[in-house]
């Protein structure tokens, strides 16, 4: 009879596997930087074009894209949206950067840069009709050639006085790309003793791997395929239990 009992457990446990019907995807990795980014105008417009990331592995993928303008984030696309466009840009020098976000996690990848110059059109005819001469833009330095990566560059000011068992600092990162993957710690617990000592580190940081396993699962699987894991992984422990319990018995 308890043969019966333990087939019939096992059956429903499989069963519940089955109904998850994906895989789980767990991806650590950052996707690749865009590549080719252009700036063009469009009257007093910025138009800006990139091609593609990619990642892996294949289950997770491209989720978006994040713009910003001299490090300041001013947009984000969809994955399949590979331009944006800037509205009423005053003449001026600008860095704009783009950078790709993944599925799974979220994790974000290397920003592709590319600086400009925009100034007043060089035919005076092009403004003649309006008289306004910031009717239209001329880029310079906007071509995808020029676009380069942007590797993040921190510069971090000394530790403030420890407020409230808190101590916190401004870190700057020297190239403007924008991104924050590598930001270092920015607070930390102070005024306790060293080995209890926990640093608090900042939100932009990519998250521990415990909350990147939960975030693949609950993003691959929805709140049902997450279920059906628990499910199998808590029948497993009851199996083992089953079998000790068992063992025991007949010594």
């Amino acid at each position: 009879m308890k043969k019966i009992y333990l087939l019939i457990f096992l059956g429903l446990l499989l069963i519940s596997f089955v109904s998850a019907e994906k895989e789980i995807c767990i991806d650590f990795d950052a996707p690749s930087e865009p590549t080719n980014l252009e700036v063009t105008s469009s009257g007093t417009d910025i138009i800006l074009t990139w091609d593609a990331a990619t990642d892996v592995p294949d289950c997770s993928g491209i989720d978006s894209y994040d713009v910003y303008v001299d490090g300041d984030l001013i947009g984000t696309t969809s994955s399949d949206t590979l331009t944006f466009s800037y509205e009423d840009v005053p003449y001026g020098t600008y860095s704009f950067s783009v950078n790709a976000l993944d599925k799974v996690s979220y994790n974000s990848g290397d920003a592709i840069k590319n600086d400009v110059v925009l100034s007043a059109p060089t035919d005076e005819t092009d403004s003649s009709d309006t008289g306004d001469s910031s009717s239209d833009t001329t880029v310079s330095g906007g071509s995808g050639r020029s676009s380069y990566v942007c590797y993040e560059e921190w510069e971090c000011d000394e530790w403030n006085a420890c407020v409230n068992e808190i101590q916190t600092r401004t870190c700057t990162d020297s190239n403007s790309c924008g991104t924050t993957k590598d930001k270092p710690t920015i607070s930390k617990s102070c005024g306790v003793e060293e080995d209890n000592e926990i640093e608090l580190t900042n939100f932009d940081d990519s998250p521990n791997v415990l909350s990147r396993i939960t975030g693949a699962i609950t993003e691959t699987l929805g709140t049902g395929g997450t279920i059906s894991v628990s499910v199998l992984i808590l029948g497993v422990i009851g199996a083992f239990v089953f079998v000790k319990i068992r063992k025991r018995r007949i010594n």
